[in-house]
């Protein structure tokens, strides 16, 4: 079987980005060759290992590393397990999936020793249930059982009601295609990295930038070039948008609101 290969990545390597390995490793070996990294190398920390000891699985004999070794190797998905790490990830040269998942520093909990654990522990079951729906519908390898689905846009924009809250609906070399509802003003920000393009299908969208708005209607779309400010906003009560950004674009960018969604749902 052509395995597909996937990279976890925190800061130090230590505890969460080596957990992931351990638990997909478990849980899905067969399917995938997988591999941790940190932004910085410390070591694997022992309340990594006695936490996952506690399901069965011994990672220690892991190493830490830094990611810089491994840049050009070839990675299927790249994925940073801390919010750190996901600010500081380095362009890898070779077709990557980036994809973020935050969660919390389990070496940052404090207290007694089976207190600390505990947090471990939790952070563990957190990674061990977004690994399991991951792979519910990670793309599968080259070859292996490969569907073409037409995705029927009114469809999958009546699955859901909530606004400012994008949807998966596809990826395109390690861009997601995303759905979206807009009611009213979104927040200003920007995006680092990103570029993004919105696509109008519904409604009328004015995105709001410094040097003056630009409206877009049905059928029409515009693209916001990566550390442009804007703010979009809607015109009519609803409008229906397709977003077509890189995967693990935060909708709110450089700003953490009410508004800001972690974790994409797929519809």
């Amino acid at each position: 079987m052509n395995k597909q290969r996937v990279l976890f990545l925190c800061t130090h390597n230590s505890a969460r980005s080596q957990m992931a390995e351990g638990l997909l490793r478990a849980l899905a070996g067969d399917r995938f060759d997988v591999a941790s990294a940190g932004t910085e190398a410390t070591g694997v920390h022992s309340l990594a290992v006695r936490a996952m000891a506690d399901v069965g699985l011994d990672i220690g004999r892991h190493t830490s590393k830094t990611v810089d070794t491994l840049l050009d190797q070839p990675w299927d998905h790249v994925i940073t397990v801390c919010d750190s790490a996901n600010e500081r990830c380095p362009v890898f040269p070779k077709k990557t999936r980036r994809l973020h998942w935050s969660f919390s520093d389990p070496s940052q909990a404090t207290g007694a020793t089976e207190d600390r654990l505990n947090v471990f522990r939790r952070v563990r079951d957190e990674i061990t249930a977004r690994l399991t729906a991951w792979l519910e519908t990670a793309p599968v390898a080259r070859g292996e059982g490969i569907t073409v689905d037409v995705v029927r846009l009114a469809e999958k924009f009546g699955k859901f009601s909530d606004a400012w809250s994008p949807k998966v609906v596809g990826e395109v070399n390690g861009m997601h295609v995303k759905l979206v509802k807009l009611r009213g003003e979104f927040v200003w920000h920007h995006h680092e990295r990103e570029d993004e393009l919105f696509l109008v299908v519904h409604g009328r969208l004015r995105m709001q930038l410094r040097d003056g708005d630009r409206e877009v209607g049905p059928g029409e779309l515009i693209i916001v070039p990566r550390g442009l400010e804007h703010c979009p906003r809607a015109l009519t009560d609803e409008v229906c948008v397709l977003l077509l950004e890189p995967a693990g674009t935060l909708n709110t960018g450089n700003v953490q609101n009410e508004r800001t969604v972690a974790e994409l749902e797929r519809i």
